[in-house]
């Protein structure tokens, strides 16, 4: 990554809200890299970060893929792991869609 640009690779790397800058709700806030564009970058970069690990150190990345294979198996084969799992995956959803109405609401009173 080159630095010498003052930080505007970082944001095309990442991404910005466009929402926010349209919204014009200031520069601070429109050039923050956001969550879902962090998570996008990092998915792209996953395929070619395995193949580089795969060649520098097979059988860490063949201890890791058992690893998790073996701990999902268990959490997923017991009544126990699944209730946990789906207890979890609930309270996720839930809170998601609270965090939702309130912007959808709050974007409603100031009329945007």
């Amino acid at each position: 990554m080159n630095t010498n640009e003052g930080g505007t690779s970082f944001l095309r790397e990442h991404g910005t809200d466009e929402r926010r800058e349209s919204r014009g709700e200031g520069k601070k806030a429109a050039t923050q890299p956001t969550l879902l564009g962090r998570l996008a970058r990092k998915a792209k970069e996953l395929p070619a970060l395995i193949d580089a690990e795969l060649r520098e150190n097979p059988y860490r990345l063949l201890g890791i893929a058992v690893g998790v294979g073996f701990g999902a198996g268990a959490v997923l084969g017991s009544r126990v792991g699944r209730m946990l799992l789906l207890t979890v995956g609930e309270y996720a959803v839930s809170e998601a869609l609270r965090t939702q109405a309130k912007r959808f609401a709050s974007e409603l009173e100031t009329g945007l």
